[in-house]
């Protein structure tokens, strides 16, 4: 049973280490269901790696078929950080160099300064943002 506040994905083991799980799943667009996707070469369909953490990992194997479920709103979450704030960070610096007679090359330059510096954060970040995000494992 599906519910609505919940996003599933359908996938297949292929690492195991300690408690930590890797997951390939293949994340398809709308177009990639429709029957015609062959004929109009228009379908996506790209494969990720979910990386899970699980108390009990030792009783799945490489290879098993197993579906990841997460909550829509640590979806939106997730989509937030890595969307909306940058681009606040990108708007509110691009009006800063504007409002002090900035040139666009130093507004161009301070946008990737301010990007990677926030990307370089999320990342060194990961481990504690990770908690946050609960990704559940059932097996198929």
């Amino acid at each position: 049973m599906q519910r609505k506040n919940t996003i599933f994905h359908h996938g297949e083991i292929i690492d195991i280490a300690g408690q930590c799980i890797s997951v390939r799943i293949l994340q398809a667009s709308a177009c990639s269901t429709c029957a015609a996707a062959q004929l109009c070469k228009s379908a996506e369909a790209k494969e990720k790696v979910m990386k899970v953490q699980l108390a009990d990992a030792g009783t799945y194997e490489i290879g098993e078929m197993v579906r990841l479920q997460i909550d829509v709103r640590n979806g939106l979450q997730a989509a937030f950080l890595a969307y909306v704030v940058p681009l606040f960070l990108i708007v509110l610096e691009l009006v800063g160099v504007n409002s002090f007679g900035g040139s666009d090359a130093l507004a161009a330059l301070g946008c990737i300064v301010i990007l990677a510096l926030y990307y370089g954060f999320l990342y060194a970040m990961r481990n504690r943002i990770s908690r946050k995000f609960e990704i559940k494992l059932t097996k198929q």
